[in-house]
């Protein structure tokens, strides 16, 4: 029987409604491995003009043989046949639409009874728009969670990952770094804001040379830059601070070929004894910044 055979048929017109609601390309098949009819997304995947087209020519629409290498008339029986005995599959299925091109499916096979009667609906997923929207989704977070100019984490992701890290510490010490590059508006006054984001780009790529995989480094606003360091003694930190402190005052960041040099000063807070929270670990070594600035830049101060 095909769609027009069945459509006086009351419980196949209720399928046909569930088929056609799901926004997917839908196959209903009887359980004698006969296509009854498909969605109009369907007609979308395939690019084809009728659903009569696809009925009566269902291979059509494929290649000879899945990527796999096995015949798609056989293929499509086993999983069919398969879904009947299961109740529901799933497997990757490859169409060829009307203009010859291959469609990369993931296709979900789930059988459904009515008044006695067993029907396999086949969903069939485009892993190609699949792939586009992981990929959509993978620009947004890094929209989301990284410095637009320097490529490295921001302020959002580094208090997101921070309480993680601080909740899960297991009564283990943590410091924070925090450091600022010194006299950063005489920069964009003599040389221009372009040179001050060359600036930050060339002190950010620096900084993560130093870093463990294990610490968490992000930029915490304007020329300011935040370190977290889990599991680190008081001592720890401060040799990671003052080689932050020595790299940086070491460099000259080139630029319209005049060779520019910065100083950090640099802030560093440690727990005492357990009891302090994220926040008032990261208001220590904020103190502390500022106080290293008071001492004349270029300096490191231990809350």
């Amino acid at each position: 029987m095909n769609d027009k055979q069945l459509s006086n048929n009351v419980e196949y017109e209720m399928i046909k409604l569930l088929i056609e609601s799901v926004p997917l390309g839908c196959f209903l098949w009887d359980k004698h491995m006969n296509l009854l009819t498909c969605s109009e997304e369907a007609l979308s995947i395939l690019k084809a003009n009728t659903k009569q087209e696809v009925l009566d020519g269902f291979y059509s629409f494929s290649p000879l043989h899945q990527p796999d290498g096995l015949l798609s008339t056989e293929k499509a029986a086993h999983f069919i046949k398969k879904a009947f005995q299961s109740g529901r599959e799933i497997f990757e299925w490859t169409h060829k639409d009307s203009e010859g091109n291959l469609v990369p499916t993931e296709v979900t096979l789930v059988v459904i009874r009515l008044r006695n009667n067993d029907y396999a609906i086949s969903y069939c997923r485009d892993v190609r728009v699949l792939r586009e929207t992981i990929e959509l989704k993978n620009r947004l977070e890094v929209l989301a969670f990284n410095d637009n100019l320097t490529g490295i984490h921001n302020r959002h992701y580094f208090i997101d990952q921070a309480r993680q890290i601080f909740a899960s510490r297991n009564n283990s010490t943590i410091s924070i770094i925090m450091f600022d590059i010194d006299d950063f508006k005489k920069i964009n006054d003599t040389h221009g804001h372009l040179a001050g984001d060359a600036v930050l780009r060339e002190v950010s790529t620096t900084v993560q040379t130093s870093m463990r995989p294990s610490d968490l480094f992000a930029r915490y606003g304007g020329e300011e830059f935040i370190v977290l360091i889990p599991e680190s003694s008081k001592d720890v930190a401060v040799k990671l601070a003052e080689r932050i402190r020595i790299t940086i005052d070491s460099i000259r960041i080139n630029y319209n070929n005049q060779l520019l040099h910065v100083t950090v000063s640099i802030g560093v807070s440690t727990q005492a004894n357990g009891s302090e929270t994220l926040g008032a670990l990261i208001n220590q070594a904020d103190i502390a910044l500022y106080r290293a600035k008071a001492h004349g830049k270029n300096v490191l101060i231990h809350a």
